[in-house]
């Protein structure tokens, strides 16, 4: 009934805008919607599913509400099992550092590399079959090290690395559309106050918008605690990776394939970080443009409602935050960039002055076969 009385005070043609229809999705909490945020990301998430994320039940659901975690489920079993095989190949993987001297620089291009898995593969095997052995054997030498090759323990070492390699991507993508959808929602708050902009409203009409802008800034706020980790490490994992490439940038003698394999990973790198960056900072951007709609109200519809909206837009900071360490907004890209272009900038220096032997070992280096 008070949302009635509201909706009276508003233009016709803002009353049955696309503001109203997303309204009235909260009046049936359980109401099918093929809008809703749920069902636009389901098939991200049965995605994940597929590469042990997310192991929860009733997915295929209409709404949220059917979702539930069991432990003695398929899903669970599926994202232990991977967990285990990708700790355990990490452990291996530590331990041959160790024991053979690696840098965490060889560690990074190892990740990174499957060219180079390919090229050894194929120059260390003895022709035929041979070569699917010695490509498991020579690519995953932390693995085979330790333990005698078979075709089935190759299998699982290449999915299990399939599915890490996944999720290094997935989770840039899981904050993109958390993003989108935060964001969307200031949007559709901005564009009533935009329909509105000069008209006289009564005070009643500014505590409800105010009061579904506190409830957005709120759903940031309890987003970010659980997310403000994931973040932290999609942000500092983004920026290793890349100083990596620009390390690597440094090489000299490469050939035609490396100097693809290198443009084009180092070009993906920087998309997928600034693309995470540019998403999660438009949540920043979209909860402060009720700032220019409130400094033109009229000066009679002007009240307390409209001046506390106005303190609570410029004053409040409704953002992602990397475990509140930094705040995600368009001032970090900045940062960002300066960061890589400062980092290059000492590589340069660093390669002018000394060796680049201490900075990394040559691309081309001869290949050591493993058998």
């Amino acid at each position: 009934m008070a949302e009635q009385n509201i909706l009276e005070d508003i233009p016709e043609e803002v009353a049955n805008g696309p503001y109203a229809l997303q309204r009235s999705q909260y009046k049936d909490k359980y109401a099918k919607n093929k809008n809703s945020f749920f069902v636009a990301i389901r098939s991200a998430m049965i995605a994940g599913q597929c590469f042990a994320l997310l192991p929860v039940q009733g997915i295929t659901g209409c709404d949220a509400s059917t979702l539930r975690f069991q432990w003695l489920s398929l899903r669970t079993v599926y994202s232990i099992l991977m967990s285990g095989g990708s700790l355990i190949s990490a452990i291996l993987c530590f331990m041959k550092m160790t024991k053979d001297g690696y840098s965490f620089s060889n560690f990074g291009e190892h990740l990174l590399s499957n060219v180079k898995k390919i090229e050894r593969g194929w120059l260390c095997s003895n022709g035929g079959l041979d070569l699917i052995r010695s490509y498991f054997v020579n690519s995953y030498s932390h693995v085979f090290g330790f333990t005698r090759y078979s075709h089935w323990k190759g299998v699982a070492v290449l999915f299990v690395n399939l599915v890490a390699t996944f999720i290094w991507n997935y989770v840039d993508l899981f904050l993109i559309l958390v993003s989108l959808s935060v964001a969307q929602r200031f949007r559709q708050i901005n564009a009533l106050l935009f329909r509105v902009k000069g008209k006289d409203l009564p005070e009643r009409f500014w505590k409800k918008v105010r009061s579904d802008y506190n409830g957005v800034a709120q759903l940031t706020a309890l987003l970010d605690s659980y997310l403000s980790e994931i973040v932290l490490l999609s942000f500092g994992n983004n920026l290793y990776f890349i100083g990596l490439q620009l390390n690597n940038s440094l090489r000299p003698n490469r050939d035609l394939l490396h100097t693809l394999y290198f443009y084009s990973s180092l070009t993906y790198l920087l998309l997928r970080a600034f693309s995470v960056l540019l998403f999660a900072a438009s949540v920043y951007d979209e909860s402060k443009v009720p700032k220019k709609f409130l400094q033109s109200v009229p000066s009679k519809s002007y009240c307390k409602e409209v001046e506390i909206f106005l303190l609570e837009v410029c004053f409040g900071e409704v953002a992602f935050t990397g475990m509140r360490l930094f705040t995600i907004n368009r001032g970090l890209i900045l940062t960002v960039v300066s960061i890589i272009v400062s980092y290059q900038v000492i590589l340069i220096q660093m390669s002018e002055s000394t060796d680049h032997d201490f900075i990394s070992a040559d691309f081309n280096i001869s290949i050591n076969c493993v058998e």
